[in-house]
């Protein structure tokens, strides 16, 4: 992605206020003062983004496009005024405001640029690392013994086997030793790379840009939900946290009985667990729990609950001390240097090298053959050369995300095909106490409280621990301004992060994206699993609590704290009815309409608007806004589906400050949005029908583009000479 000067600028004021150079005397004074610009932070952001999606390109081009305008100051900071002639304190403003935008594209467009800088910033620089007291292990690391050699394709190929199978993950791996022990000629194909236990730097950044999809960066299509995903040989197992929890009981009825298929419930079922634990070294036998997880034990007992011990697929290293085995198993996830942890690659892809089995690598596929309604073979691309296999059976194994978009780009047709995506969603409650935790040392995932998991019938919620370094700390923890997000990471190792995992009844979906061919995620979190969502935090501020942390974080853009000494159950109250955490809006604005009004007002009065409809609306469905040309003016609507107003109401109340027809409304956003747009040469209109919902209108002059761009030029001008 080539930018213009303008926009590289654009991009390194906006670099410069997320982590800017602050002047503090006493300890860590170089930490405090490190910029961006002294990291060449906007460098390592740009060779990241060339490695993503091109539509992902395209939207960071356009959003630094619009930044680079008069216009683009205007709509996001309320300033005639570019970014790139903006202060730092300027920019920073301008980037608060985004954060809390009540337009979720606006917001979405922060949260882009945050997690770039953040992960790139803290993901891979020493100094840094050295104030946070993170330091990576590789003392003595043992001799990797590998039996994998990948081919080494050269230009274009032709291969011929009886197996082919497409992903190496937890999946493909297993089938391809037992397909090799029984005597075919199996080939696996891997889109990503093949690391050796040397090739594991435990530098976060580096690693997370070689071993995850999108280099750890994946997000659903709106930005609303990030994914972790591998992207290397032995996929998810490379760079899971290790838990090894066979599927409950339960849910192996539920599947039985609701999918007519009893083989769930046989013994012969039950006997593949076993294989796959006794193969893997599956144990609950790793020393101990490491300071977060053993937190959790801690306050589950405190309230009550029961806590249990999450078996991992891990062998320590007799080689090596046992200090350094344990405090190793949480790099893992970033990639296992000891080669303790138990993934694929050390277990099930070694069996079938052995066996015969070749492998693969930086393969991308592009269809299955098909002849005659039959898969004969797949063809891909490894660099510019073409990879064909011809073989007598095709196993698709590229994961949930990969395997539909592979399905149809081959031209397979059927309804269910990219439907039915469950992602396990996770809310993490992030906690300062006052001993060290260190979260990235020891086993990564070794506590679980289930008391919530059957909230309702089978679905429910489960609080466990993630591994944590600094990058991914820095990408969940919220920016509010440069210098409290500078020292919220200074106590990164007095964090202990605890999270509520989903099991989610309504799925989302994977589509094939128009412009690159890749996976687009669909995946909106349902008002019924949002309400366990929303339980999850809870339960999570609760045990913290129990705990002793001194500080308990609610994650969101404006996030919310509880203090040690607070009435916790204030807090679980707010967490529940505090909608706008995760409160949907979507928007539908049509190009090339301009209004002459102030910005600041406007802002004003949509944040009223905004607010109204959310608090009017019960069902969770979303707040819509919406902007298009009616005749003179710009129809600026925001609708809901709430509880509707009477026709009374809204001829004699409803611009009556501290009339409301809602439960503890104030009656004054109504009122203030009228008098301000009426102040501005504009009006409002209101169009409601009870228990249908409401839409207001605000409607302003409008001008041509010609017009706004002579007064936005004029204006601009001033102010780029005055800076």
């Amino acid at each position: 992605m080539q930018l213009t000067d303008n926009q590289r600028n654009t991009l390194a004021v906006i670099c410069d206020a997320i982590l800017p150079s602050i002047q503090k005397e006493g300890k860590n004074t170089e930490f405090w003062k490190r910029s961006c610009s002294e990291l060449n932070v906007i460098d390592t952001v740009l060779s990241v983004v060339n490695d993503l999606k091109i539509e992902d390109q395209t939207q960071l081009k356009q959003l630094l496009q619009l930044m680079n305008t008069t216009l683009g100051g205007l709509l996001l900071s309320g300033k005639l005024k570019s970014t790139r002639r903006m202060t730092t304190a300027e920019a920073e403003k301008m980037l608060q405001k985004m954060s809390t935008h009540p337009v979720s594209d606006i917001r979405n467009a922060f949260n882009t640029l945050k997690k770039l800088v953040a992960i790139v910033f803290y993901g891979n620089h020493d100094a840094d690392w050295k104030a946070l007291d993170y330091d990576t292990i590789l003392d003595n690391r043992p001799e990797d013994n590998s039996k994998i050699q990948p081919i080494d394709i050269q230009g274009d190929t032709i291969l011929d086997c009886d197996i082919v199978i497409v992903g190496s993950g937890s999946g493909g791996g297993l089938v391809a030793s037992i397909l090799a022990q029984k005597g075919y000629h199996v080939i696996v194909v891997e889109k990503g790379q093949y690391f050796r236990d040397t090739d594991f730097t435990q530098r976060e950044l580096p690693m997370l840009r070689g071993l995850y999809e999108s280099q750890g960066l994946m997000a659903s299509k709106d930005g609303g939900i990030s994914i972790l995903a591998g992207s290397t040989l032995g996929g998810g197992s490379t760079i899971n946290w290790a838990g090894a929890l066979r599927t409950p009981d339960y849910v192996l009825e539920e599947w039985a009985n609701q999918f007519g298929n009893p083989h769930f419930l046989s013994a012969e079922y039950q006997k593949g667990f076993e294989y796959v634990e006794q193969r893997n070294g599956v144990t609950s036998d790793y020393g101990y729990h490491n300071p977060q997880n053993q937190k959790l034990v801690d306050a589950a007992q405190v309230l009550g609950y029961q806590s249990s011990t999450i078996p991992s697929n891990v062998r320590f290293n007799e080689n090596i001390s046992a200090e350094t085995n344990w405090k190793a198993l949480g790099f893992s996830c970033v990639g296992d240097a000891y080669g303790t942890k138990q993934s694929v690659v050390k277990t099930f892809l070694q069996d079938a090298v052995a066996k015969g089995t070749q492998i693969i690598t930086g393969v991308q596929v592009n269809k299955i053959m098909i002849q005659q309604g039959r898969a004969v073979g797949i063809v891909g691309a490894i660099g510019n050369h073409t990879l064909t296999i011809h073989a007598k059976k095709v196993v698709v194994s590229a994961g949930a995300l990969h395997t539909p978009v592979l399905l149809k780009k081959s031209g397979l047709q059927h309804a269910a095909i990219g439907k039915n995506l469950f992602l396990h969603p996770v809310t993490p409650t992030p906690a300062i106490y006052t001993d060290e935790i260190k979260p990235w040392n020891g086993p990564m995932m070794s506590a679980i409280v289930n008391d919530f998991s059957r909230l309702d019938s089978n679905w429910g919620v489960r609080i466990e621990c993630p591994p944590a370094h600094p990058g991914l700390l820095a990408v969940a923890f919220p920016w509010e301004n440069g210098e409290k997000f500078k020292q919220e990471m200074l106590q990164a190792k007095h964090n202990g992060i605890f999270f509520g995992l989903v099991r989610d009844r309504f799925p989302g979906e994977v589509r094939v994206s128009p412009k690159s061919g890749q996976p687009e995620i669909h995946y909106k979190l349902s008002d019924y699993d949002k309400a366990h969502a929303i339980k999850g935090i809870q339960e999570t501020v609760r045990l913290h609590h129990a705990a002793g942390a001194t500080r308990i974080t609610v994650l969101h853009n404006q996030p919310f704290y509880h203090h040690k000494g607070d009435d916790i159950e204030k807090t679980i109250a707010t967490v529940m009815h505090s909608k706008r955490l995760i409160y949907p809006v979507e928007t539908d604005i049509a190009p090339g309409i301009f209004a002459h009004a102030d910005a600041a007002r406007i802002e004003t009065i949509l944040n009223h608007l905004v607010q109204n409809a959310i608090e009017a609306t019960t069902d969770g469905s979303p707040v819509r806004i919406s902007a298009t040309r009616q005749g003179k003016d710009i129809a600026i609507r925001v609708a809901d589906n709430g509880c509707g107003m009477t026709e009374a109401f809204i001829a004699n109340q409803l611009f009556k400050p501290f009339e409301s027809t809602k439960e503890g409304g104030f009656g004054i956003g109504a009122y203030e949005a009228r008098a301000m747009a009426q102040s501005i040469g504009g009006n409002l209109r209101v169009d409601s029908r009870v228990g249908k919902g409401t839409r207001m209108t605000v409607l302003l002059p409008a001008i041509s583009l010609e017009d706004f761009d002579a007064a936005a030029g004029n204006a601009g001008n001033v102010m780029d000479e005055a800076a």
